[in-house]
């Protein structure tokens, strides 16, 4: 069987993938106070984590979409290949030299890497609860459209801005006379968009993040909300899961979810080098903590989580390493992959 001919059938397994979303299925605002930042304990000598979905298994899905046996195959075989003694020797040294950098100094706080195709992962510090800002915008805001989607929720329905809603910091409905009225979509755009804090206020009174926390904690995320909180701690795991949701809800509903993705992937403030790829993204800052939640739409699209206490004159220099790094390992780790299914295949 001809290489070229394996390639083409690789595309295409990608755009199946993406289409039915079958891998799914199994596998800055400022805020006045810097206080409730959540400091590492123990922090030095932190180890990467490395995860992958040991139990991938396409076949059984052959008949039911009638997908072609050898798109089957393709896929089973770059699934199967995953692990840790896998491995290229560029992605291990590119992990450790992720691993020493983040230990050296306490200030750099969590990554989380996944690629959205296989599952397969890389993290530090990943389940430290870590004070969020302006990132709980985000999935405050996929909560509702959710919600929306399900008819539980009217986007159309006018709430009114009053004087208990107003708030500085990011945002350019603090500017607007009190009296206005805005529809929950356009609070939500404006959440987003601009991270606007008087939006997410309005949408935090009516909506209730009580009401967002059991929706996320039956999705296995369970850091955020607690005690009520609009601005709340997060883990880089939890936010991994709550950048899949969105991207597997852009992909499932073509009204909500794709409405909604054009929310994030058009948000002004980013931290996330975009490398010329199209982003959905969620930044948060208050005093040195920056943050950043990202969907990078390569040829493969991944989810990149960095937080960090860095400030804002030291930030650039964590957000572009770690960006570099994670690009490294993300591109060897599909070239090696696909080159050792093609090799499979012609032997």
């Amino acid at each position: 069987m001809r290489r070229e001919f394996l390639i083409g059938y690789f595309l295409f397994i990608i755009i199946m993938i993406s289409t039915c979303s079958i891998t799914y299925s199994l596998f800055n605002n400022r805020i006045n106070d810097d206080n409730n930042f959540s400091e590492i304990n123990n922090k030095k000598e932190s180890s990467v984590v490395i995860n992958y979905d040991e139990n991938y298994e396409l076949k059984k899905y052959y008949n039911e979409v009638n997908l072609d046996k050898k798109i089957v195959d393709f896929t089973n075989c770059l699934h199967s290949h995953i692990s840790y003694d896998n491995l290229s020797n560029d992605i291990k040294d590119n992990i450790l030299d992720l691993e020493d950098y983040y230990n050296s100094d306490d200030n750099n706080f969590a990554f989380y890497y996944l690629d959205l195709n296989t599952s397969f992962s890389v993290s530090y510090n990943d389940n430290q609860p870590i004070f969020g800002a302006s990132t709980m915008k985000a999935p405050f805001v996929i909560y509702i459209y959710k919600q929306a989607s399900l008819g539980n929720i009217d986007l159309d329905e006018k709430l009114t801005y009053t004087s208990n809603f107003y708030s500085s910091g990011s945002g350019v409905l603090q500017n607007e006379e009190f009296g206005g009225e805005y529809s929950v979509r356009e609070l939500c755009y404006y959440a987003i968009n601009y991270s606007d804090n008087v939006a997410y206020r309005m949408l935090t009174d009516k909506f209730r993040v009580s009401n967002a926390r059991k929706f996320w904690e039956e999705n296995n995320v369970n850091s955020i909300y607690h005690n009520d909180a609009i601005f709340s701690e997060i883990t880089a795991s939890d936010a991994g899961k709550i950048m899949k949701y969105l991207y597997d809800f852009s992909l499932e509903n073509d009204t909500y979810g794709k409405e909604l993705m054009n929310y994030f992937t058009n948000a002004l403030y980013y931290f996330i080098p975009k490398d010329g790829l199209v982003m959905a993204h969620k930044s948060g800052w208050a005093g040195t903590a920056i943050h950043d939640f990202a969907i990078k739409f390569d040829d493969n699209p991944y989810v990149l989580i960095i937080l960090s206490k860095r400030g804002e004159i030291e930030y650039e220099s964590l957000f572009k390493y770690t960006n570099e790094k994670i690009n490294l390992i993300h591109k060897s780790f599909w070239n090696n992959n696909i080159n050792y299914c093609l090799d499979s295949f012609n032997s």
